[in-house]
């Protein structure tokens, strides 16, 4: 085998094969499949990918999505372990530019740091980030060590982005227990809450979910409050005007129709690069 992308897909889809390739192509192709949204046009113009790389990689990302959606048990698995191994191969690459499109959360001892400022959080623990990707996970990487009770629950885009970042997880030394990750991010915040119960979150993370469905945004935000433990922080990050979405302000305005939900701080800031200069606006939500 050529590279990890072959070595990964090899014995579950043998018709699948990417060939030799230089390792930024070889991980730009793996993060678009697992976290499209970490790869933009710019980057794949930049590295001149070939056309057939990238059909490659969307026929695996094409061939995963049907299995975890209409595969028997056995398609299902191959499919998981597919990703798993993904995810593995992509956390060799952490520190790539491929995963920081948008500058991460910096966890620090009781502080949470972002777009030039920083927060309180001392006593967090338990942690739900909505929409986490490759970015978030390395975001929370290392506060294992300082807080050894820091857990993620963390809602992906789909079955095998949920998969990879488990496998990417592991592969960066997360200790066990200590992240899941679940598809939708509606059906994470029932699973948080069916098997943890309500109050049991200290902080969540709503860091540019605005693409999200309206419908399913509206069922998000209304089950969030019930989820926070009291004196729970929620951090809402994204554009200040979205109109295909919800954008940050949107977001607040739903959330803050809970009476124990306030808004303690604001930010409004402006990414400096290439491929996002839109208005950005930052909340930061307690419950009472």
């Amino acid at each position: 085998m050529s590279n990890q992308l072959d070595l990964s897909t090899h014995y579950s889809y043998p018709n699948i094969t990417f060939g030799d390739m230089p390792d930024l192509h070889e991980v730009t192709i793996g993060t678009r499949v697992l976290f499209p949204d970490e790869v933009n046009s710019s980057q794949l113009h930049q590295l001149e990918i070939p056309k057939a790389l990238l059909n490659m990689g969307d026929r695996l990302k094409a061939t995963l999505l049907n299995a975890f959606e209409h595969g028997d048990d056995a398609e299902y698995k191959k499919a998981e372990n597919v990703a798993r191994v993904l995810g593995g191969m992509l956390g060799s690459y952490v520190g790539s530019d491929e995963f920081m499109l948008y500058p991460p959360f910096v966890f620090g001892r009781g502080t949470l740091a972002f777009d030039d400022h920083m927060i309180d959080i001392s006593g967090v623990n338990d942690v739900l980030d909505h929409g986490i990707g490759a970015n978030g996970l390395v975001s929370h990487m290392g506060q294992h060590l300082r807080n050894p009770n820091h857990r993620v629950i963390a809602s992906a885009l789909d079955d095998a982005q949920a998969f990879g970042l488990e496998g990417m997880a592991k592969i960066l030394g997360f200790p066990k227990d200590s992240f899941m990750a679940f598809p939708d991010a509606e059906e994470t915040g029932e699973i948080v809450k069916e098997r943890l119960g309500e109050g049991s979150i200290d902080l969540l993370l709503m860091s540019r979910i605005h693409s999200m469905d309206p419908k399913i945004m509206r069922k998000v935000t209304a089950l969030a409050p019930s989820l926070l433990k009291a004196g729970g922080v929620i951090i809402v990050r994204g554009p200040q005007e979205y109109k295909r979405g919800t954008s940050s302000p949107d977001q607040v305005e739903q959330l803050t129709q809970d009476p124990t939900l306030t808004v303690s701080d604001t930010f409004s800031f402006q990414y400096n690069a290439p491929h996002d200069q839109t208005p950005q606006q930052t909340f930061i939500l307690r419950r009472a």
